[in-house]
């Protein structure tokens, strides 16, 4: 099971299944199962925000019935750091649905990406620090 926090504090448990597979397939065409396949394009729908928080929405909608969330309030809800959080889950429930090999590349697929991620976060954080000194020195001439 994966979870993320929404941007109210709300935890949302993804659970992927074969119902789950199909009703996302017949109400977004989105074929979670196929996610390796380059020729279902499952990436590029995720993409999207909004096939993304759909897709999200389907999978955890028992919940939100429960929780009185409706299809809007929860896109809402989903924005900045909730909705890299609900990403990140939907990748861990897909990657716990799937089985064998396909499981293993996914695992490797989703290593590889946070270490982009976290490269990616260093060299900004980097930048910034560069930028700031650049800024002072600047001010500092100018005086």
């Amino acid at each position: 099971m994966a979870e993320f926090k929404d941007a109210r504090g709300k935890r949302w448990d993804i659970r992927i299944n074969v119902s789950a597979v199909k009703r996302v397939r017949d109400l977004l065409g989105v074929e979670l199962h196929r996610i390796l396949d380059p020729a279902a394009d499952v990436g590029q729908q995720l993409e999207d925000p909004e096939t993304l928080v759909n897709t999200i929405y389907l999978l955890c909608s028992a919940q939100a019935d429960e929780a009185g969330v409706s299809d809007e309030q929860f896109g809402r809800r989903l924005a900045g750091d909730a909705i890299a959080a609900a990403t990140k889950a939907l990748l861990a429930a897909i990657v716990e649905f799937a089985s064998g090999p396909q499981r293993l590349v996914l695992l490797g697929s989703l290593k590889v990406a946070a270490g982009i991620d976290a490269h990616a976060a260093q060299q900004a954080t980097s930048d910034e620090a560069l930028a700031g000194v650049a800024v002072l020195l600047r001010k500092r001439t100018e005086t």
